[in-house]
């Protein structure tokens, strides 16, 4: 029996697209992920059925995926970590990181691989990013980054959108 649980690393890096879809430029952001937020979900797809007169059965029925989102919540709120899912610019004033919310709709994607406790491997080569700040700015609270990814369906043909290597 195999169980997958908890998390040893969350790395995201930029897709290498030259180098046929590998990822670049990847940093393990798990120190900066807030506790016990990591969701991962594949929504139930779609069944569409047709039908012709004097029949009680479908002639058609066409089934479509439901999609895999991938939510959590980062305690790490830097300005490179607001960019990084975010968007916008960095200027650096008196050798402090400033971050400048961009003016509009930004797309970000990612390359992400998850590593969870047990040594099961996640990679999704290709997310799309949406990061926001949910703010609970008080003696006891903590502002936090909400980021969801929706996967997608790499450009390459030498990966799927979900490869899980389970070490058992």
């Amino acid at each position: 029996m195999k169980y997958s649980y908890g998390i040893t690393s969350f790395v995201v890096g930029d897709i290498d697209h030259d180098l046929g879809g590998n990822i670049k430029d990847e940093l393990n952001l798990t120190a900066g992920v807030y506790k016990d937020t990591i969701v991962i979900e594949e929504a139930e797809g779609t069944e569409t059925e047709h039908y012709v007169e004097g029949r009680k059965a479908p002639v058609v029925s066409i089934d479509e995926a439901g999609k895999t989102t991938i939510t959590l919540q980062f305690a790490d709120t830097s300005a490179k970590n607001k960019q990084r899912f975010m968007g916008g610019e960095i200027q650096v004033i008196n050798d402090i990181d400033n971050w400048y919310a961009p003016d509009g709709n930004v797309a970000i994607e990612k390359y992400i691989i998850i590593t969870t406790k047990d040594g099961c491997v996640m990679q999704f080569p290709k997310v799309k990013v949406k990061g926001r700040l949910t703010s609970d700015i008080s003696e006891k609270g903590i502002v936090l980054m909400s980021v969801k990814m929706t996967v997608l369906t790499p450009d390459y043909a030498s990966f799927k959108s979900i490869m899980v290597k389970d070490p058992s």
